[in-house]
């Protein structure tokens, strides 16, 4: 299945997470999983997640460190211990509120 990318400020970004469930569709969330757990010693080049809606995603413990991540949505996704160490969080959407959250 092919799914097609809406850049995060698309109007639409994120709609079908708003109106279908409180999560992404499982097969994004398993795409978004696998990233997360990868071994970032054997990335080939910085992992470009740029303008993606990762809105409500389950990004916990996620390798996320020197990720490009500008201009993406991370309303509601769950960092808690991500590792966004050197990561590019330029225009990153609702993250300063989401990390201030116990």
């Amino acid at each position: 299945m092919v799914h097609r990318s809406i850049p995060a400020d698309h109007p639409e970004s994120g709609r079908a997470f708003r109106t279908r469930s409180a999560q992404p569709p499982t097969d994004i969330q398993a795409a978004i999983t696998v990233i997360g757990r990868r071994t970032v010693d054997h990335d080939i080049d910085v992992l470009n997640l740029a303008r993606t809606c990762l809105a409500k995603a389950d990004l916990e413990e996620s390798a996320l460190a020197s990720a490009h991540l500008s201009g993406a949505n991370l309303a509601e996704a769950a960092l808690v211990r991500a590792n966004l160490s050197g990561a590019n969080l330029r225009g990153v959407r609702n993250l300063v509120d989401h990390l201030a959250r116990p």
